[in-house]
């Protein structure tokens, strides 16, 4: 670390007391303003809606010490987080700076989503289906309704149709179709097979 900078880190940190070494910082050549930054945040940290200062910097409108200001970055009692421009000479709040914290985005209805993909597999695959079954002959479809899905760990999802026909000859034909998607960009294909009795 330069000479410089960590000298001036540790007269920094012995004149913070109420605060974390880490909360307030200075560029080197501010660091003669480091008694106004400290005072500024005890200021802030003084008003009902600051119940923690968190940071306090030079705000990056600064050009030169005789301009100098401070952002002073608080925590009110309702966990929100708001910003505040100090002039680094008479301490005056020049203006709070509201500080929009988004919402936590609500968690996934993970159980929603299964359902929902399982709807659409399902509706692709019964397509699928009439499509590739619409000429067989006496087709007798054995499963009722949307059959129960096969979920995999890895998302496939599987679904059974068991159906039986006849041959030109008249001979009885016993199929199971399977219908699997293994994710949300994947269409679901199907495949048709004898079905041992």
């Amino acid at each position: 670390m330069n000479k410089g900078v960590f000298l001036t880190l540790m007269i920094f940190a012995s004149s913070l007391s109420a605060f974390e070494d880490s909360a307030l910082w200075l560029p080197v050549s501010y660091q003669k303003l480091a008694p106004e930054l400290r005072q500024a945040a005890k200021k802030m940290e003084a008003l009902d809606s600051c119940q923690k200062v968190l940071r306090g910097y030079l705000h990056d409108s600064s050009h030169s010490i005789d301009d100098a200001t401070f952002m002073i970055v608080c925590r009110a009692p309702n966990r929100k987080t708001h910003s505040a421009l100090v002039d680094a000479h008479s301490l005056e709040v020049l203006y709070p700076i509201v500080v929009e914290v988004p919402e936590p985005e609500p968690e996934p209805d993970l159980e929603a989503e299964l359902k929902a993909r399982v709807e659409v597999v399902w509706k692709a695959c019964e397509v699928q289906y009439q499509a590739k079954t619409r000429f067989m002959r006496n087709l007798k479809t054995l499963t009722e309704g949307q059959p129960d899905p096969v979920i995999d760990e890895e998302g496939m999802v599987s679904f059974t149709v068991d159906f039986d026909a006849e041959s030109l000859q008249g001979a009885a034909l016993k199929y199971r179709a399977t219908c699997q998607s293994p994710d949300d960009e994947t269409p679901p294909k199907l495949k048709i097979l004898a079905r041992k009795p």
